[in-house]
């Protein structure tokens, strides 16, 4: 999994490569819900173990095309070129609903976390900032809404 430094630079030349190519792109900045509730509950250790399963998960789902990237914290963000909106929603919901149904065991403990996802698709006048911005929003959104949902611009 890539970091944000790097991840800026890749979704920049994305950006670049589907105006040439005339391509749809798509980006989903990812959070887990209630992040700080895992550490508090379980340890860090299983905060880690969120982590890297959400990771796997991601890896698991995503067409080998696509780029995951840790954009901070608890946040990831997702490359999905030559994906138009209807196919990065489709692509946020398998995966919202894939975090959902999984378990996770960190020594005694077994517990389920959710995941909020927040799309965004290449504008004709789009910056990296402007792209991230946008899926930032719809997060915000997803997140304001109750969680463990998925949120593109209307």
């Amino acid at each position: 999994t890539w970091n944000r430094g790097y991840f800026v630079t890749l979704l920049d030349a994305e950006i670049k490569r589907a105006r040439r190519h005339r391509k749809p792109l798509s980006i989903l900045l990812c959070d887990i819900d209630h992040f700080k509730r895992i550490n508090d509950a379980y340890g860090h250790p299983a905060g880690d173990s969120a982590l890297c399963h959400f990771v796997a998960a991601a890896q698991k789902m995503l067409r080998a095309s696509d780029h995951l990237g840790r954009w901070g914290g608890e946040e990831f963000v997702v490359v999905l070129p030559e994906t138009p909106l209807c196919g990065a929603e489709r692509a946020a919901e398998r995966l919202r609903k894939h975090i959902e149904a999984m378990s996770v065991v960190q020594g005694e403990h077994s517990f389920s976390f959710t995941v909020s996802l927040g799309v965004s698709v290449l504008c004709e006048t789009d910056t990296v900032d402007t792209m991230i911005a946008r899926a930032d929003q719809a997060l915000y959104t997803a997140k304001d809404s109750g969680r463990n949902r998925v949120i593109a611009p209307a």
